[in-house]
């Protein structure tokens, strides 16, 4: 009776090892910042402002959110790189994954060593007639988890790494019919590439594309509107399909569907307070339960959930060259209590729910603009109930996170 116990515990932790084949594929193509596994901003202007501004007009970063308001910022150019300084740690020490087992358990937390990670946003914008507008805005960035072992015990080597990157470039069109109210819309182009050393389910084998980069295209569409109320109130609102993506061939071993972002649904409001001041909120959806590759059961999918994310800007002209902005964004982590064990490798901005943000911009001359902000990712623990697919084994399992984010940006009005 007490052989077949151990027989039975050694073949569930063995199946408890390859459940970590999907720990979460986080993909950065919204991707940069931002709790509810999206980026909180789209540019340098909205990470200052907790990612608000789908009823405000920016500057040609803005047609990542909304492209209705790439009618409205003339023409202009913006680059915008960011870097996001990370702390993650994976704490084992209180689970059972290696109960029944000759593998040694970790005896406190490890930390990810990758401590930083950059990417950049981007847009370009021209006015073909007092109507119509043509441009581009870009978004992308990466996931990078590395540990020095296993987060399962020190004896093993894998699974400890997981890294993606990914980019979307936004084609836009927007439409102003009057002078207060205009329409937009996109066609989204992705790029997606994954290296990792995920283990198979339920065998434990490392995955045949361990180590070997793969990549893959995707395509979607967002469609979006902004009205001018009145001189006080201004209304935005924009829908995206699901960007879907290639299946990644040398990983389909363990990955049993394509890539895929969820569908977007956002709408806001930006109250004008004053000749100088403004005051935002946008209220987003993100529907990551309607996507196989994110909403199925573990280990096929990563077991997330649909959330909504709250986004708060304050944005004040001090004089005609400086603008100083504050942003708050809160939006649950998409990750249940009971897939934590498959999210494990999830970079920091699946697990931060409440970030603050500030910055300026500076009107350096009346053509060149620059822009400074920062940005706080509150601490955040995950701790597994044992209610997933691994069971018992997985309770106690912890994920902690938290990050500081550095943005930059610099616009060109030609």
């Amino acid at each position: 009776m007490e052989n077949s116990r151990k027989v039975f515990l050694r073949n569930r932790n063995l199946q408890t090892f390859s459940a970590l084949t999907l720990i979460s594929l986080t993909l950065p193509s919204h991707q940069v910042l931002a709790n509810g596994a999206l980026p909180y901003c789209m540019g340098a202007k909205m990470c200052q402002m907790g990612g608000a501004g789908v009823a405000i007009p920016l500057d040609s970063t803005s047609g990542n959110v909304n492209p209705a308001l790439m009618a409205n910022v003339g023409r202009d150019a913006a680059l915008d790189p960011i870097v996001v300084f990370q702390r993650e740690s994976v704490d084992s020490s209180k689970a059972n994954l290696t109960a029944g087992t000759p593998l040694p358990p970790y005896s406190g937390p490890q930390y990810n060593r990758k401590k930083a990670y950059a990417a950049a946003y981007s847009g370009f914008n021209y006015e073909l007639n007092p109507k119509w507008t043509v441009g581009f805005s870009t978004a992308g960035g990466g996931n990078n988890a590395r540990y020095r072992r296993s987060i399962i015990s020190p004896a093993l080597s894998a699974p400890r790494r997981l890294e993606s990157m990914a980019a979307l470039i936004s084609q836009v069109l927007a439409y102003k019919p009057t002078c207060d109210q205009s329409y937009g819309l996109s066609l989204m182009l992705g790029y997606i590439q994954l290296k990792n050393n995920l283990t198979q389910f339920p065998s434990g084998i490392v995955t045949k594309g361990a180590g070997r980069t793969d990549w893959g295209l995707g395509i979607g569409a967002r469609l979006g509107g902004q009205w001018d109320v009145n001189q006080w109130l201004s209304l935005g609102a924009a829908v995206s399909t699901p960007t879907f993506f290639q299946k990644l061939k040398k990983y389909d071993d363990v990955l049993k569907h394509a890539p895929r972002l969820p569908a977007i649904a956002t709408g806001g409001l930006a109250w004008h307070m004053g000749p100088c001041t403004d005051f935002l909120f946008d209220l987003e959806g993100l529907f990551w339960k309607e996507s196989p590759f994110t909403g199925k059961r573990p280990p096929i999918g990563q077991g997330w959930r649909n959330v909504l994310v709250f986004k708060f800007g304050l944005q004040h002209k001090v004089n005609p060259d400086l603008q100083l902005r504050l942003g708050y964004n809160f939006g649950r982590t998409p990750v249940p209590s009971k897939a934590v064990l498959f999210n494990a490798l999830d970079e920091v901005i699946t697990v931060t729910e409440h970030i603050i943000s500030s910055g300026f911009t500076y009107d350096v001359t009346k053509a060149i603009t620059f822009d400074l902000g920062c940005a706080w990712m509150f601490n955040k623990k995950l701790t597994d109930n044992g209610k997933g697919p691994a069971g018992f084994a997985a309770k106690g399992l912890k994920v902690q996170a938290k990050g500081f984010v550095l943005t930059l940006g610099t616009n060109l009005k030609y």
